[in-house]
C-alpha cells in the first residue's frame, strides 16, 4: 500500500529534528529505498532546521505583542457565553515556532511548483465582496521592495478580514533557498503583530498567515529577513 504523503511528511520533519524511534527510522528507510528522491528532500530539511537554529542563537524569538483593545473586547465576548475552555498541555513557545517552520518547510520541499495557495487563488475565489474591512473580502496590496533590499525578487500581497483578526496572504519570489522571512501585520499605533514566517526557496512561496489584530486596527504589511531587516512593506487600504 501506498505510504499517503502526510505520514511521508511527518517522518521527514522528524528525522530533519532528529525525533524518529527505531521503528520510524526502518519506515523512513524503507521508503526512501523506494522512493531515493527524498533523501533529497531529507537533506534539504536538515539544512533548513539549521538555519533555524542559528537563527535562534542569534536573537531570533516570538514576539510578545499585546492584543488590541477591540480584540480584547471580542475575545471577552467570547468567554462571556459561559463555557469552560479546555486548555490544551503547553508547549514551549519556542518548541511550538520550530515545528510550525519545520512543517512549513516539509510543505516547501515537498511542494515544488504545485498549484497556487496565495494570492492568486484567493482573488478569484470571489466569495465575499466589499469595500476594505469586509470580513472574508481579499485586499489587494501594492508591497515596496527597496532597491537595497536584501530580497532581490517580487512580493505579492493581500489582506482578508476576519473576526479573530487580519489574514495575510503573500506571493514571494526570489527568495534565498533556506534563509528565515517574518511576516508582521503593522498596527495603527505602528508596532509589529507577528503573523509567520517562511523559508526561502527556489520556487516561487505561497503562504497565508494570521496576526493577532483586528482589520480595523491594521496599519500595514512587513516583511522583514531573520536578522529584522526589512525586505518589503505595503499600507493598508483605507477603511
Amino acid at each position: 500500500m501506498t505510504t499517503p504523503q502526510e505520514r511521508i511528511d511527518q517522518l521527514l520533519a522528524a528525522a530533519a529534528t532528529g525525533g524518529l524511534d527505531e521503528a520510524e527510522a526502518a519506515e523512513l528507510e524503507a521508503l526512501v529505498a523506494e522512493r531515493p528522491e527524498l533523501r533529497a528532500e531529507l537533506d534539504a530539511l536538515r539544512s533548513a532546521v539549521g538555519t533555524l537554529d542559528e537563527w535562534a542563537l542569534a536573537g531570533g524569538a516570538w514576539s510578545d505583542v499585546p492584543p488590541s483593545t477591540a480584540l480584547d473586547a471580542a475575545i471577552g465576548r467570547i468567554g462571556a457565553t459561559g463555557a469552560a475552555p479546555v486548555a490544551p498541555a503547553p508547549r514551549p513557545r519556542s518548541s511550538r515556532r520550530r515545528l510550525g517552520l519545520v512543517a512549513a518547510a516539509v510543505a516547501l520541499v515537498a511542494a515544488g511548483s504545485a498549484t497556487t495557495l496565495g494570492v492568486q487563488a484567493v482573488m478569484g475565489d470571489g466569495t465575499v465582496e466589499g469595500p476594505p474591512g469586509t470580513l472574508g473580502a481579499v485586499e489587494r496590496l501594492a508591497p515596496s521592495v527597496s532597491d537595497d533590499s536584501p530580497l532581490p525578487g517580487r512580493v505579492d500581497a493581500a489582506f482578508v478580514a476576519h473576526t479573530w483578526g487580519t489574514e495575510a496572504v503573500l506571493d514571494v519570489a526570489g527568495t534565498r533557498p533556506g534563509e528565515v522571512y517574518v511576516v508582521y501585520v503593522v498596527d495603527e499605533q505602528g508596532r509589529d503583530v507577528e503573523a509567520g514566517a517562511f523559508l526561502g526557496s527556489a520556487v516561487e512561496v505561497h503562504c497565508r498567515m494570521n496576526a493577532a489584530v483586528l482589520r480595523e486596527d491594521v496599519a500595514g504589511l512587513r516583511v522583514a529577513d531573520a536578522s529584522g531587516v526589512t525586505v518589503a512593506t505595503a499600507t493598508a487600504p483605507t477603511l
